[in-house]
């Protein structure tokens, strides 16, 4: 996967070298020229319209909502809770959003984009006086003389869209379909450690999901009266195939357990975004805004856990897939080129 991610970005990046298209900054039929970088006058009437090109460089600054409230380790004595999936708070972390829009008529056009979300990662952990904890497995798995915990839970998104987009002349917005894939991964791991240090287990659930499907797309753009200024949006929202992978492994401690299971099913992928755009030169702009990315129906890594065999014996565990939803939100920056 890191493999297809490079080769996705040196082409990108060798494409971005050049310039772009004119998506969102055409005027609207009988506007002033002056107004705008681009006069579509003729679009109705004789399309005097050359293909156009706009590429687009932007750094995410986002984050994955914590998880809801799923008890993952607690103190067997007075059923203290130790580890809880809502205690990972995941940081804001940087991201990068590449794309080109090819527009090859006066109403319509081809959008490629690729997204890749990486290192969003959150800790927990927990110290006590040395006593028997219960880690909750179907049935609970029993660790006598816990005495220190420490779990990290780190989350990876990439995604790569083919969108056809259609803009009604003198229309602001442009509507379409398309083909995304979204590859989302996740690990949940930490170590539980005796009195001392002395004896201790590693353990570990990860899950992959690779999801295809179609979608449909929602672009507007809005001028704010005659300045450099103007309102950028995006809503996009579909049904997928999920190929979902999840694995466990504890060892240590007298632990030496694995667990796999494969699953197929349905999910939904939504994505909106809403951008303040400064136009710098008639064919450079530069933005600003917020986005989110929404999954549902994925195998998220620490759902995994209730639907674990208890792994207090060696050997292979049974184990099966549960789904979850998990939402990313935050900002964007970028720069946008079009020619």
């Amino acid at each position: 996967m890191r493999t297809f991610r490079s080769a996705v970005l040196a082409s990108l990046a060798l494409l971005a070298a050049s310039v772009s298209t004119a998506y969102g900054q055409s005027c609207t039929a009988g506007e002033d020229d002056s107004c705008c970088a681009v006069d579509v006058d003729n679009c109705c009437g004789d399309c005097d319209f050359g293909p156009t090109w706009e590429w687009h460089a932007g750094v995410l600054y986002m984050r994955r909502e914590n998880s809801s409230d799923n008890l993952l380790v607690e103190r067997a004595a007075g059923n203290v809770s130790l580890i809880n999936a809502s205690d990972f708070d995941f940081n804001y972390e940087p991201g990068i959003d590449l794309g080109a829009i090819y527009r090859y008529d006066c109403d319509r056009a081809v959008e490629v984009r690729y997204l890749w979300l990486d290192d969003m990662g959150a800790q927990a952990d927990f110290t006590q006086a040395a006593s028997n904890v219960t880690i909750f497995t179907t049935p609970t798995t029993n660790w006598n003389g816990a005495e220190t915990g420490e779990f990290d839970y780190a989350t990876e998104v990439q995604s790569l869209e083919v969108n056809l987009l259609r803009n009604p002349c003198g229309n602001n917005w442009y509507w379409g379909a398309g083909f995304r894939y979204l590859n989302l991964e996740e690990e949940f791991a930490g170590r539980i450690e005796g009195a001392g240090g002395a004896v201790g287990s590693d353990i570990a659930w990860e899950t992959e999901n690779d999801l295809f499907g179609f979608q449909l797309a929602l672009k507007g753009s809005r001028q704010l009266g005659c300045s450099r200024f103007r309102i950028n949006s995006f809503a996009k929202a579909g049904l997928y195939w999920a190929d979902q992978d999840a694995d466990f492994v504890v060892s240590g401690a007298g632990f030496g357990s694995t667990a796999t299971d494969s699953n197929d099913q349905a999910a939904f992928v939504g994505e909106a975004g809403i951008d303040l755009v400064y136009e710098v030169r008639c064919n450079v702009t530069l933005k600003a805004g917020y986005q989110l990315l929404f999954v549902d129906g994925a195998a998220l890594a620490s759902e995994q856990v209730s639907t674990t065999d208890q792994f207090n014996t060696t050997g292979v565990r049974p184990m099966t897939i549960n789904q979850g939803s998990v939402l990313f939100h935050g900002l964007n920056f970028g720069l946008v080129i079009t020619r």
